[in-house]
This record gives C-alpha cells, structure tokens and sequence, in this order.
C-alpha cells in the first residue's frame, strides 16, 4: 500500500519470496531482517506495509535492489518483528524532525488519503533528519 509519487492510495499484489537474516550480504543491512517480494515498488511505497493472506502487516517496505534506479528490481520490507523492535522497544532518538499529527477533521479537510498523517514544519541543519526523509 502507498501512494506513489504522492498521487490517489494504491495497493500492490505480490509474493514474499525470501527471507534474509542480519548479515547476509545482499541487502547490506547486518542488523535487520528482510523479506523480498515482487510486489511493485514505486517512489511512495516505502514504510507502506505488508500483509499476509489473514490481513496480518507481516513487514514494512523499505527498499528496492535495482540497477537503473527504476521501480523494477527485488523489492524488500523490513519484518513486523524488526519494525516492533526499532520503533516501539527502543529508546526514542533525536531525528531533527519537528511537526505535528494531522487527524480528524483537520486530515478530512486536507483530503488526506489516509485518517492520519505526519505534517514536518521543520528540520533541523545538521540533524539526521533529511538523510532519512530521502
């Protein structure tokens, strides 16, 4: 699920086929797990979630192998269990990142394509923040 280059909500049909542990090299992230899937990724999708036949978020999307830098190529989401552990088990950090929580009403009178969203009114020079908005 996502919305592509910030056009209508989408939803993508797709396979998990394959699991990499921490380390493997091929995703080139030691300390996470990842699944692979074929389903289409495009600018947008990413942090979108996964599900699995029961409706279950299985992971969250989070990168594409590819040559050219197009959506095609192997696309990959972090599993559920590695997104609990880095965003609600760990301590929180300092992203640089300020704003605030768009809902209700006020994201129904922005046609929010969701019934929540983040609103960034600032980031801070220096700060990790704009290396992970990218």
């Amino acid at each position: 699920m996502g919305a592509p280059y910030g056009l209508s909500p989408t939803l993508s049909a797709g396979h998990i086929s394959g699991r990499y542990r921490p380390g493997n090299k091929v995703v080139g992230a030691s300390a996470i797990e990842f699944l692979r899937t074929d389903a289409a990724i495009n600018g947008g999708n990413s942090g979108g979630p996964v599900f699995n036949l029961s409706g279950e978020v299985v992971g969250i999307v989070s990168q594409i192998l590819t040559k050219s830098g197009g959506s095609e190529g192997i696309g990959f989401a972090a599993t559920s269990k590695i997104a609990r552990q880095l965003l609600l088990d760990q301590k929180m950090f300092w992203s640089g990142v300020e704003g605030m929580l768009i809902e209700g009403d006020l994201a129904r009178a922005l046609n929010l394509p969701q019934a929540a969203g983040f609103l960034i009114q600032r980031v801070a020079k220096g700060s990790p923040g704009p290396r992970r908005m990218r």
